[in-house]
């Protein structure tokens, strides 16, 4: 049954990631203008995140473990880092751009995502070691590096993918309403370890939400917290992981 839900995803977005470069529209933009890259620049760097997040799940369905779970988390946070990292340095320095400020970003920021992470933090260790100090002590490092990709890393990841570098250039191709749905959906889609749920709610919450508030705020710090926070809940709701 997994592989027909894998199989109807990767159709989905092959679809979708084709529609969006094919089109030819110009649809003239008046948020963050100064972005000059088009959305063919972008998906090879979203299909490798697709890539990573589906060998992921792959590995963890067929060797089930807390462990294994753990060890590709890492893996798969680091290399989309680096190939995010990359795709961005490359795209703005062919354009001629340095400043972050393309999609919103300012240098305060970083402290904005610090005190908030700094808060979660404090609140979960706080109940996993009133639950148990001993469970609390075996896996604190496991607990401290999970939190800090659901918390910190995949929120920024995710963000400067999907609103930083893409739904701009897809509102030039489609509109700004269009364009919404589209990522909104390209980003369910990707998680392909979600059920139909979580992906409803991906799609209206980090997907809808977060391009409202990107294009209302002019700031990705705003819907990235708003990411940071959802996931913050979810650690809540999943705190036995480490138990």
């Amino acid at each position: 049954m997994e592989i027909y839900f894998f199989l109807t995803k990767i159709i989905l977005i092959s679809a979708i990631t084709l529609l969006l470069k094919i089109k030819r529209r110009n649809i003239e933009v008046k948020y963050f203008p100064q972005q000059k890259w088009s959305i063919r620049e972008v998906l090879p760097v979203y299909w490798v995140f697709v890539f990573i997040s589906l060998i992921s799940v792959i590995l963890y369905k067929t060797h089930s473990s807390v462990r294994l779970y753990i060890f590709t988390s890492y893996i798969s946070t680091l290399l989309a880092g680096f190939v995010l990292f990359f795709a961005v340095k490359k795209i703005m320095g062919k354009r001629r751009i340095s400043s972050l400020g393309v999609i919103g970003a300012k240098s305060s920021d970083i402290y904005w995502i610090l005190l908030f992470t700094t808060i979660q933090f404090s609140v979960l260790s706080i109940i996993l070691y009133s639950r148990n100090s001993i469970e609390y002590d075996n896996h604190v490092f496991g607990m401290l590096g999970h939190f800090s990709i659901t918390l910190i890393f995949w929120p920024i990841i995710e963000s400067v993918l999907y609103l930083g570098m893409m739904f701009i250039p897809a509102i030039r191709i489609v509109g700004l309403v269009k364009s919404a749905v589209l990522i909104s959906l390209l980003q369910a889609l990707s998680h392909f370890n979600h059920s139909s749920i979580e992906m409803v709610i991906n799609f209206a919450l980090f997907g809808l939400m977060g391009c409202y508030l990107y294009i209302k705020s002019k700031r990705i710090i705003v819907p990235l917290l708003l990411h940071s926070a959802i996931n913050f809940f979810v650690l809540l709701r999943d705190i036995k992981f480490f138990g």
